[in-house]
């Protein structure tokens, strides 16, 4: 697997909290990767935020926090990295984590200019 990019916060300990962290996620379309991902309880429901480019895991389970999992510049990025996420939601969301990271090696422009500085 390619290494970890380095960026802002990646863990939050609500939705609530991931939210307030920053006012551009409040009101940004979202596009939803299904909500059972991983082997056994708890799950996770996968999202994409249009307004900053996060790919996001939130965990339906006890903790209830959230892990930003990597970053798609647009639509057409996420789908491309996430291309045929069904068949790999079972195995969890390190499919998801490393899919995202090879999408911006091998396409920078796919990285939110945000988070490319």
């Amino acid at each position: 697997m390619p290494a970890k990019l380095e960026r802002p916060e990646r863990v939050y300990p609500s939705l609530k909290d991931f939210y307030a962290a920053d006012e551009r996620r409040i009101g940004s379309g979202e596009v939803d990767f299904g909500v059972m991902w991983g082997e056994k309880w708890p799950h996770y429901r996968v999202s994409w935020i249009e307004a900053t480019g996060e790919v996001y895991a939130f965990e339906h389970g006890p903790s209830a926090h959230v892990v930003v999992l990597g970053y798609a510049a647009t639509r057409n990025h996420v789908d491309e990295a996430l291309e045929g996420w069904y068949d790999h939601c079972h195995g969890g969301v390190a499919w998801v984590e490393y899919q995202l990271q090879r999408l911006n090696e091998e396409h920078p422009s796919s990285l939110p200019r945000w988070v490319r500085g």
